[in-house]
């Protein structure tokens, strides 16, 4: 059992470290192109999505070909599979998010003139519109690319050994991916590593790549539209931005429901 183990952590410790080299080269990229990758304001321009998703797409591609080549399994057994009960989960806790979001923004401001609604989102000039479905769909990308190798191909991996110790070294991982190109403070940390628990117990659960896809894009949609981190394209303008301890109550919130939920429905 301690070699399977062994050669179980030796396999992931392979996927991840060619992960590891392209997110290098892909970083490297938008540095040559004079981006700074942990500026939000700069992440929304045609080139930096553009190059964002060919890291995507590439970080897929080795999944795929170590699912088929090395394990020997389809890669479409990582949970590929489709059914209208899933479609319309995912559909539920995609609005459910977006609302959640909304509503705790309104509950936690209501009095205070902090923001105002703004319907920038949606009065864009016709050459804006490229750019933003654009944005849109690298951030659909972004969730599929990181369910396959977060949720996916961990819960695989570590399929026969216990779902705890798989559940939180998968949020692990997730989580300390993300200071590679992001902004880290505590709250932050908090954040990413509550919704890496969150979205392994419900992929685990289901055993559906698309429905923790849709669930994260969820996430990703209601950072821009509603907390707007990107200062741009948000139903909402904030004065002063929403402090990182505020976002982390709402994670704890959205994590404790989404839960609820799925032990409803499972």
């Amino acid at each position: 059992m301690e070699w399977n183990l062994l050669d179980v952590v030796l396999r992931v410790v392979f996927v991840f470290s060619s992960a590891f080299l392209i997110t290098i080269i892909t970083v490297f990229a938008i540095r040559l192109a004079r981006i700074d990758i942990k500026d939000f304001s700069q992440r929304i321009g045609v080139k930096f999505m553009s190059i964002a998703l060919a890291g995507n797409l590439s970080f897929i591609f080795v999944v795929f070909l170590f699912m088929n080549f090395v394990e020997r399994k389809s890669f479409l057994s990582l949970g590929f599979h489709f059914s209208w009960f899933q479609f319309s989960s995912s559909l539920l806790l995609f609005f459910f998010t977006l609302s959640l979001s909304l509503l705790f923004v309104l509950i936690r401001y209501k009095g205070k003139a902090n923001f105002h609604l703004s319907l920038t989102a949606f009065k864009r000039s016709k050459t804006e519109y490229p750019s933003l479905l654009l944005s849109f769909f690298v951030l659909f990308i972004a969730a599929l690319q990181e369910e396959i190798m977060f949720r996916g191909y961990l819960a695989f991996a570590f399929h026969e050994y216990s779902m705890m110790t798989a559940m939180i070294l998968s949020a692990t991982i997730f989580t300390v991916w993300h200071f590679m190109s992001n902004k880290v403070s505590l709250f932050q940390t908090i954040d990413w590593f509550i919704c890496g628990i969150v979205l392994f117990f419900v992929y685990w659960e289901s055993h559906s790549i698309w429905l923790v896809v849709i669930l994260h894009y969820s996430r990703n949609v209601s950072n821009v539209l509603i907390w707007n981190i990107a200062n741009n394209y948000s139903f909402l303008t904030f004065e002063t931005p929403p402090k990182a301890s505020d976002k982390t109550i709402y994670t704890m919130t959205w994590a404790l429901l989404t839960g609820f939920f799925l032990l409803i429905i499972y």
